[in-house]
């Protein structure tokens, strides 16, 4: 009686150390099984939000284009009516070029006098027909 008490008892035991190393295999099966997916899972969660992410950028980075593009259509636009007020609102107001007449040994010796509006008539007329012509021009007005 001892004997198969002891037996039965054994038997118990090797049952359940079975049963605890099925489980033991189970939850090792388990665990490679996570640790094989887990990084896919985690890989194609990070790609799926930096993928996000990159759209995200791209929507701003084309709202901040066509900003910009608008911006310095504006800056044009303003430079252009600026441009066009100073024009309307000032004179064109040019100095008369200068010819050099006589040349002195120096600088300070050299005689400028302004030369006619017209090209032409800088070329043809001599000086004291010029300023007889540009006297008939004045008197005419």
């Amino acid at each position: 009686m001892k004997l198969t008490s002891q037996i039965e008892q054994l038997q118990k035991e090797l049952d359940k150390s079975n049963v605890k190393l099925n489980e033991y295999n189970n939850e090792v099966k388990r665990w490679k099984a996570e640790a094989n997916k887990s990084p896919s899972v985690m890989q194609r969660q990070l790609a799926e939000r930096l993928r996000t992410d990159l759209l995200e950028k791209d929507k701003q980075i084309r709202a901040l284009s066509k900003a910009l593009g608008e911006l310095r259509h504006d800056l044009v636009a303003q430079a252009e009516q600026a441009v066009l007020a100073t024009n309307l609102m000032q004179p064109i107001q040019c100095a008369p070029p200068f010819q050099e007449v006589n040349e002195g040994k120096t600088i300070d010796e050299t005689v400028v006098s302004p030369v006619s509006a017209n090209p032409i008539e800088s070329a043809i007329l001599p000086q004291s027909a010029k300023t007889n012509h540009e006297m008939k021009i004045s008197k005419g007005d």
